[in-house]
């Protein structure tokens, strides 16, 4: 990015954007249970591009907005969802909405190998096989130092005997999430927030759709925002970043234009593109 900036910037293109990659891998959502929001709406991909179009200054690459994106592509549309908090008046009540798309374009993961074949770790045979040896070898550990005296070595023999059964339950979880990954990427585009607890919703519909995006089978969930868009906070609970990694650089091509003009935080940006 660096390079590539300088070397544009010495024909005159300006960056107009910083696109934060909001890049989470699915093995742990959901992992201790997740309950979603008993208001959570799924809407159909007409009504969720009715919803977002209609909303001004939210579309920059579309020329027929959401509408357009679902139609060309229906099978990239994997699920939308909306969740609204009811106030005595409308400058009260708050609204988010969220969609998830297939992500996977021109390439895609697919695990031929991991020592063994997927099938070969799937397998009953193979899993019952590694389960029984796995806690014979760890029943003969902690038998062997039940009986050692208390020392030095024991007790970092047992603590090693910990480490060892919860590495062997985290492999598993790691060799059985590989496995049975169809899809890699899960993009969460068309964020809505809208109210004084708008943020607070989307941040609901945001680990919803990462639970959902597991469940299908999806590798990793990606977003990409602006920098300085209000509603990162709820895709991310870390501080916002000061440069994004996606750089988005503009030139004018004629005389009388203005120096400098940035994107909007509300312009979308077409998954397509970003395959």
């Amino acid at each position: 990015n660096k390079k590539a900036r300088s070397f544009y910037e010495r024909y005159g293109y300006v960056i107009s954007s910083h696109r934060a990659l909001l890049f989470t891998p699915l093995l742990f959502s959901g992992l201790f249970g997740h309950r979603a929001a008993a208001a959570i709406r799924s809407i159909t991909s007409q009504e969720m591009a009715q919803l977002f179009d209609s909303m001004e200054g939210s579309d920059l690459s579309l020329a027929g907005g959401l509408t357009q994106l679902f139609s060309s592509c229906p099978e990239k549309f994997k699920n939308a969802w909306v969740l609204e908090a009811k106030g005595p008046d409308e400058e009260s009540s708050s609204l988010a909405a969220l969609t998830l798309w297939d992500g996977d374009g021109t390439s895609s993961i697919k695990i031929e190998r991991l020592l063994l074949t997927p099938a070969t770790w799937k397998s009953p045979l193979t899993q019952v096989s590694l389960l029984l040896a796995g806690c014979w070898v760890l029943w003969l550990w902690g038998l062997s130092v039940w009986r050692s005296p208390l020392t030095v070595w024991s007790a970092l023999s047992g603590a090693c005997l910990l480490f060892a059964a919860v590495a062997g339950t985290l492999a598993s979880a790691f060799v059985r999430f590989v496995t049975t990954r169809r899809r890699e990427r899960a993009r969460m585009i068309a964020p809505m927030a809208k109210g004084p607890r708008g943020i607070e919703l989307l941040r609901g519909l945001v680990a919803h759709a990462k639970v959902t995006a597991k469940r299908q089978g999806f590798g990793v969930a990606i977003g990409n925002l602006d920098i300085l868009d209000p509603r990162l906070p709820a895709f991310s609970s870390g501080k916002r970043p000061t440069s994004g990694q996606t750089l988005f650089m503009l030139k004018w091509l004629c005389s009388d234009a203005p120096k400098v003009c940035d994107f909007s935080c509300d312009n979308f940006f077409d998954p397509r593109d970003m395959s």
